[in-house]
């Protein structure tokens, strides 16, 4: 208890709070609070290390107002420990705002230590433990001086008699200066309203609303400012990526032009061969897709019997055999024939597409490649592919599917694997060489092709650009939705599995629905632009590559997958549910695992038709990159914005914030027409190539890719600009602030009247009106001032 006034150390306070404030938390005793906890917060790893700590907990639980008697502790770690937001938490249990306060700050639930490893969190605590450590240092001078502060800090904002009430420190200051009867809690609240609106306007406390401060102001401009720094950020690393695409464009075409101002006409492709080696390329296509398909069944048939061995061979803990159950035995069965089965349906899908108007390679995989030789070029360059005799590999494999499929425990599954090891080895090695000798000469056709320097032909280039999209965009989707059927079955596995918790099956079914949100959208993204979707519908997607009135058109096509509807027999499930869960992993061996392969085999050929057909015309291939990237220019765009803000959108405006109290602007600068800009100059560019070869010697060809460029280099250089006029402002900004800041420990603004009615308060608790037990002089002192308060 101090020797002062409480009235004596409330006028100190007046005149000098800031610098008392200053004073105190340079102390040895803060600082030294301070470092040590810093010391022993760097050796922290986890967040049991911090919880055990019993001087780092002591120091949490002071900045936030707690005590620290072990209760306070113990409620303190199981608060830390938990989601404050959880129904069942200490924080909801308890009510307690101060521990609500310290779980979320310290947020171990969510992110662990994470926020002890930032500066700026610990900064933050520090100055919470000095506020404390300050209060605590007050109240020890003067409770009555504390709770005035208190209620100082509060009063600017009262308006009404329940503001009073409402507040522990404004209730006892009021209370107090009124003269109001202990007795008068007892009474209900209404009564508690009246009888204080009887004797004080409680307005006059009411600190006039000003409006936001000049401080505040400046903070919500720096925080615009921010945003826009960040919008211009992503703007900028669009349009460099954009700029270096076009870059690409423009080597593609020099590079091609330069080949037809030095290649003459005998080294260059022959037309007449073109329709020929398209219909080559792509049976090789279909015959390496589907004989890597077979490859792949075996090592997948490898697998699991591999797998099984394992399960076979593992013992426990104490030596003993783990017995394979019957269960897992028809697993294992199952996994078997369905990859038979997925592959038996596949081989017989390999079709490749139309030419001359006859249908080319029905069935590759069971078929064969006839001897060809195609000659490229007037020198006589010549590819050929010799006779390839596709092995009965499935014979192979569903005598391997009978010899497993009659296994029924343990002992005879193991007897199996022997004898269906010996099948698969047998298939392995009558399919490796032929699968060999086919990527063998798809290599070599492609080499070859590759070597001619220049194909004047005129292909389909819209068809081809068209196809390739579509194949693009389905590609991308299949390889999610593979990715994503392959997680739904491990998590059906571990539903299905007796040992599995309902919290355990909880969980794995929310992974479950979000994993099937992931597919749905995926397919739909397939078609993403008013493209072909090669994943929803039945409908035959055909894809023209040359037109020929005469002998017929060359085309590649498939029958699109309607993956929506397969897709959605794996939705619905309850994986709490062992039925449910087993159903799952049946249809992903099954129905959906087959509709899947035959979908990724479909889509690998056509686009290995197309992609060829593409290279055997140079002209067409630039123009093909044209309209990609023309095709794909405006998902660019739109995923060029930041914070809901993008400069480059069609739609945008500068974006402008002006202070009336605050010097300067920031500007955030549009370039709305780069969208249109481009596509309308690479439209053009796509047109005079698509001409003809003629539109390659036209120089305004290389000149509307020049201004594509140069446009895309403009909008570079003044989005720099523009940045460096942002960051300026910001850092501006920064110093005003700095600026503006209100020293730690400086008194908020009061009215007169609430001023004068915390002296009085003071003075009353002096003289020994209030609470507090005071010294004779004081009590005298007191009264005079009450005297002069009056």
């Amino acid at each position: 208890m101090s020797s002062v006034s409480s009235l004596a150390l409330y006028k100190q306070l007046i005149k000098s709070a800031p610098e008392q404030y200053a004073k105190f938390a340079s102390s040895a005793q803060v600082t030294k609070g301070i470092e040590d906890f810093k010391s022993r917060l760097s050796r922290v790893e986890t967040v049991d290390d911090f919880l055990n700590d019993r001087k780092l907990m002591d120091f949490a639980m002071q900045a936030f107002g707690l005590g620290g008697d072990a209760t306070d502790l113990g409620f303190a770690r199981r608060a830390l420990k938990e989601d404050p937001a959880a129904e069942d938490s200490t924080v909801a249990k308890t009510g307690d705002s101060r521990l609500k306060a310290l779980a979320e700050a310290f947020d171990f639930a969510k992110s662990g230590v994470a926020k002890l490893q930032s500066g700026e969190f610990v900064s933050e605590l520090a100055t919470r433990y000095t506020g404390a450590k300050y209060d605590a240092k007050l109240r020890e001078q003067s409770p009555a001086l504390q709770q005035a502060l208190a209620f100082r800090q509060q009063s600017g904002s009262m308006q009404t008699a329940l503001d009073v009430l409402g507040s522990g420190s404004a209730r006892n200051v009021v209370t107090a200066v009124l003269n109001v009867p202990v007795q008068i809690v007892n009474q209900s609240v209404a009564r508690q309203v009246d009888y204080i609106n009887a004797r004080l306007d409680v307005s006059q406390f009411t600190v006039e609303n000003k409006g936001p401060t000049r401080a505040q102001v400046l903070n919500e401009k720096l925080a615009t400012t921010g945003a826009y720094i960040a919008a211009s950020n992503q703007a900028q690393a669009t349009v460099d990526t954009i700029g270096d695409k076009l870059k690409s464009l423009i080597d593609s075409y020099d590079n091609l032009s330069k080949v037809l101002a030095i290649v003459p006409p005998e080294k260059r492709g022959d037309p007449a061969v073109v329709d020929d080696l398209i219909g080559l390329q792509g049976q090789l296509g279909a015959a390496a897709s589907a004989l890597n398909e077979q490859s792949g069944t075996i090592n997948t048939l490898n697998s699991l019997l591999t797998l099984a061995g394992r399960e076979i061979a593992a013992k426990d803990k104490d030596g003993k055999d783990i017995p394979v159950t019957a269960q897992r035995v028809a697993q294992i069965k199952a996994d078997f024939a369905a990859a038979i089965s997925q592959l038996t349906t596949r081989m017989g899908e390999a079709g490749y597409g139309t030419y001359n108007g006859q249908t080319v390679l029905n069935n590759p995989p069971s078929g064969t490649l006839d001897t060809v030789t195609l000659t490229l070029d007037p020198q006589g360059t010549k590819v050929s592919v010799t006779d390839v005799n596709q092995p009965d590999i499935l014979t192979a494999l569903n005598a391997a599917n009978a010899v497993i499929q009659g296994a029924t425990d343990e002992a005879s599954l193991q007897a199996a694997l022997r004898g269906t090891e010996a099948q698969l080895i047998t298939a392995k090695r009558a399919l490796d060489p032929v699968r060999e000798k086919v990527l063998q000469q798809q290599g070599q056709v492609q080499s070859k092709v590759a070597g001619v320097p220049s194909w004047e032909t005129n292909l389909d280039l819209g068809g081809i650009a068209t196809g390739r999209e579509a194949v693009d965009r389905a590609g991308t989707a299949l390889t999610t939705i593979t990715s994503m059927v392959a997680e739904l079955k491990s998590l059906a596995r571990q539903a299905a599995d007796p040992a599995a918790s309902a919290e355990t099956k909880a969980r794995l079914q929310a992974a479950y629905g979000e994993r099937i949100a992931t597919m749905q959208k995926a397919v739909a993204d397939a078609g993403a632009g008013g493209g072909d979707n090669l994943l929803s519908g039945t409908g035959t997607f055909t894809y023209r590559i040359k037109e020929d009135a005469t002998n017929g058109d060359i085309t590649t096509s498939l029958v699109g997958r309607d993956l929506a509807a397969t897709l959605q027999q794996l939705a619905g499930k309850d994986l709490t549910n062992a039925a449910d869960a087993q159903s799952l992993v049946d249809l992903v061996n099954g129905a959906v695992g087959t509709a899947l392969s035959a979908t990724r085999s479909d889509i690998s050929r056509i686009g290995s038709v197309l992609s060829g057909a593409e290279n055997l015309d140079s002209r067409g291939k630039v123009q093909s990159q044209i309209k990609l990237y023309v095709s794909g220019l405006k998902a660019m765009i739109e995923a060029a914005g930041s914070g809901g803000i993008n400069v480059l959108d069609p739609a945008a405006t500068d974006a402008k914030v002006d202070l009336a109290d605050g010097p300067g602007s920031a500007t955030l600068r549009a370039h709305s027409d780069l969208l249109s800009s481009l596509k309308a100059t690479l439209d053009g560019a796509s047109a005079e190539i698509g001409a003809g070869w003629s539109g390659l010697t036209n120089t305004n060809l290389r000149g509307r890719l020049t201004t594509a460029w140069l446009k895309v280099s403009d909008i570079s250089g003044a989005l720099a600009t523009n940045r460096g006029e942002l960051e300026a402002e910001q850092t501006r900004l920064q110093k005003d602030i700095s600026a503006e800041q209100t020293a730690p420990g400086t008194l908020n603004e009061v009215t007169p009247f609430a001023d004068k009615f915390i002296q009085r308060y003071l003075a009353l608790a002096d003289a020994g009106g209030g609470n507090t037990s005071v010294n004779g002089s004081l009590a005298s002192s007191a009264l005079v001032a009450l005297s002069l308060l009056s």
